[in-house]
């Protein structure tokens, strides 16, 4: 059943979360029922994250739901996938330019960081703040209500980052025009590229620029093919955080083999 993933769970794979497992999770004790192996639970949650099933649904090969979504929260909590995901882009070069966009999902359930959606008829909806390199790999993701204008999420966007932003070309669309966006790329040693030149903005030729933004919209596309990702069913903002996370460590992981 796990074949049926699409995700290549190979040595190198294992080899990397096997020691984070075993240092996220707490040693089981002697007594009681047998623990269940953290492979499987693994395998569990990236099931789920594919097929985008409620985790009551998962199969039974997997063991108890509970436990799935216990341990879940348990390396959530830990950063483990944000480690990871940081570990494997280190280990990659991530050339300029990078984009910066958002885009807007539906969130029935609510839960913080949830607003009315200008797109979807004033229904709760969540938006994803994305930041990527030239190849589409991301390098930073965060959450916001879906009524929260783009502009607001540039300095939480560039603290999120894994990667020093430091003499890079960040490129962006007119929803980041403003003097308050061009400080806080500045503030953080970065240059911004905008379609209308502004103080504190540069001007790449339009094939470098505004013509390669198809990429991070690539990137969108690439997270909308994970069911449990094109909507959010989490309440809590910091689960579907922790989410985005193990996809980004999954995509890196994958370029890095």
């Amino acid at each position: 059943m796990v074949r049926r993933l699409g995700v290549s769970l190979s040595t190198s794979f294992w080899r990397r979360v096997d020691p984070a497992l075993r240092e996220a999770l707490p040693k089981g004790s002697p007594l009681g029922r047998p623990r269940c192996s953290p492979r499987v639970v693994v395998c569990a949650i990236i099931y789920r994250l594919r097929s985008g099933c409620q985790w009551r649904a998962l199969p039974s090969v997997f063991g108890p739901a509970s436990t799935v979504h216990g341990w879940f929260q348990k390396l959530n909590k830990s950063g483990m996938w944000r480690d990871l995901w940081l570990q494997t882009s280190a280990l990659l070069s991530h050339p300029d330019p990078l984009f910066m966009d958002a885009s807007i999902i539906k969130s029935p359930l609510g839960g913080d960081l949830t607003g009315p959606s200008p797109v979807h008829r004033g229904r709760l909806g969540c938006k994803r703040s994305l930041l990527t390199d030239a190849t589409g790999i991301p390098l930073a993701i965060d959450l916001a209500g879906a009524n929260r204008h783009d502009s607001k999420l540039v300095e939480a966007t560039l603290a999120a980052s894994i990667l020093p932003l430091k003499q890079h070309l960040i490129v962006c669309d007119k929803g980041y025009l403003g003097a308050s966006v061009a400080r806080a790329v500045r503030n953080n040693g970065a240059t911004i590229n905008l379609p209308d030149p502004m103080p504190g903005g540069s001007r790449l030729c339009e094939a470098q620029g505004q013509k390669l933004r198809w990429r991070i919209e690539r990137t969108f596309a690439w997270i909308n093919n994970w069911r449990a990702l094109a909507t959010r069913y989490e309440r809590r903002s910091d689960n579907y955080l922790g989410m985005l996370h193990l996809w980004a460590f999954l995509l890196t992981q994958g370029r890095v083999e």
